[in-house]
């Protein structure tokens, strides 16, 4: 393992090595999710006469297994524990936390965020300090251009990061190497050739309008990454490498399907003692008979009383269809993607069928919420240190908020959230959490209905001149008690919030 003391040369060179690899390790899977597959078990003669009639891509169920945990996943937001000393939680959303993710459009980023980690591993998020009295800059890095290196010992510290790109307008390619204290920049040495790979790349330092060298103002490495499916000894992993193989029988078996339709699509007919090829002297010529075409209009006459005629069984594509079912009932169960997503098919299910159907895949996100949601919080950490935010770059105690990726109907969501609140008299927030509610709407309710500060927050606006809010309105009970709709009694539970 190298040392932080080792010289920015064998840094670079080092980060080098390993960002090869990676890029290289996620070629695979970023093909397959682009319906670039490749011709399994064809030879070569095979792929010549019929690879760009019938390209294995019409069947591409790759992005499906991706795409489908990608749409249930949704950050919401983060809650921050800043004065270590006091306990308990801040229970509302921290709004400074969510400007930062506003003003970086991570709505958007988070996805494209989670789509490449699912399919390629990892993906890196870098946090780049703010200018002229902005927010952070938070930009999300591809796996093949970036890499963060972190120590064997403890993987959750970052020891180092690279992030190595070819400008597209004067054809260099550029890398930035990160270290906790300082940023190296390098450029190529020369112009990049199109479709020339930079394993062989020579480097020098880039003067290219910035100095070359410049101090880490943050302090820590300022690339996290988001790993999908870690483990001990390779870090993430793709959900693809499972399916992979399993996409490679279908498109076999769909190949051979499409080959077989193109020979069976009309019955195929014979012949047996049709008229022989006669030669310029009248002599019959072995072997050779007239070629024999059918038209759909046309009579199909023989001069000899022997000629018979005959047509071959039709191929029966069932005995594709039935593999590649199988096949996909295969895929849905080691990826955990529902059935129904896979076959586009829906049958009448009930609710709990449907529940049950999705219980994969839900398990599927809860671990990914898990594994992603150390990520972004770190993430976070390191965008307050840019700022200069050392109480809570350095918290402790840092959650991150994710929308419910359960499909649960709102009837059902909203009858055991008016439950909790009337028989366990539980705070209205988490009722309006439980109805799938942002933290954005939470804090606009609690405006709207005057209800009180969490400390935090009331910390905050007495901090831009404004006063906390301490009361309630007439929507409350006499008794201090629950907030329901209209049509619902209340409560005279008294509130514990």
């Amino acid at each position: 393992m190298p040392e932080p003391q080792l010289s920015p040369a064998k840094w670079l060179q080092f980060m080098l090595g390993k960002l090869d690899a990676q890029a290289e390790a996620v070629r695979a899977p970023t093909d397959y999710y682009n319906g670039v597959h490749k011709l399994a078990f064809a030879t070569a003669k095979f792929r010549e006469a019929f690879a760009r009639y019938f390209p294995p891509m019409a069947n591409n169920w790759m992005k499906l297994v991706v795409d489908t945990p990608v749409s249930r996943l949704a950050v919401e937001g983060f809650r921050f524990d800043p004065d270590p000393t006091k306990p308990g939680w801040d229970q509302d959303a921290d709004s400074d936390a969510r400007s930062i993710w506003q003003a970086n459009n991570l709505d958007a980023g988070s996805q494209i965020a989670h789509t490449e980690a699912i399919k390629c591993g990892v993906c890196n998020v870098l946090v780049t300090p703010p200018a002229n009295g902005e927010e952070p800059l938070i930009t999300i890095e591809h796996p093949s251009q970036s890499y963060v290196f972190c120590d064997y010992a403890n993987r959750h510290k970052r020891l180092a990061a690279i992030k190595r790109w070819i400008d597209e307008v004067d054809r260099y390619a550029y890398a930035y190497l990160f270290l906790p204290d300082v940023v190296y920049r390098y450029r190529s040495t020369k112009e990049v050739a199109v479709g020339q790979t930079l394993a062989d790349m020579q480097w020098v330092a880039s003067t290219v309008a910035d100095d070359p060298v410049t101090n880490n103002t943050i302090g820590v490495v300022p690339m996290v990454p988001l790993e999908n499916a870690p483990d001990l000894l390779y870090g993430g992993r793709s959900d693809l490498e499972v399916a992979m193989p399993i996409q490679d029988m279908v498109n076999k078996l769909c190949l051979d399907m499409m080959l077989s339709s193109e020979y069976h699509a009309y019955p195929q007919r014979w012949a047996a003692g049709w008229e022989a090829v006669y030669d310029s002297s009248g002599n019959a010529v072995p072997g050779e008979q007239v070629e024999l075409k059918v038209g759909q209009s046309r009579l199909v006459r023989a001069n000899s009383p022997d000629t018979k005629f005959g047509t071959f069984e039709v191929g029966e594509v069932d005995n594709y269809i039935k593999p590649i079912e199988m096949y996909v009932d295969h895929l849905a169960a080691v990826t955990q993607t529902p059935a129904y997503y896979l076959k586009g098919k829906m049958a009448n299910l009930s609710a709990e069928a449907l529940h049950a159907a999705d219980a994969g895949l839900i398990d599927r996100c809860q671990h990914k919420i898990l594994s992603f949601g150390d990520g972004w919080e770190d993430v976070m950490r390191v965008a307050f240190l840019a700022k200069g935010d050392t109480t809570r770059g350095k918290a402790k105690a840092v959650e991150s908020l994710w929308r419910n990726p359960e499909v649960i109907s709102l009837a059902q969501t909203v009858d055991a959230a008016v439950k909790m609140r009337m028989s366990l008299s539980t705070p209205i927030e988490f009722a309006w959490e439980m109805l799938g509610w942002s933290q954005q709407k939470i804090v606009q309710a609690k405006a709207m209905m005057n209800l009180p500060d969490s400390p935090a927050e009331a910390a905050r606006r007495a901090a831009a001149g404004g006063a906390p809010v301490v009361g309630r309105n007439d929507l409350a009970t006499s008794q201090g008690g629950v907030v329901l709709p209209s049509s619902v009694q209340r409560s005279s539970v008294p509130e514990q919030r």
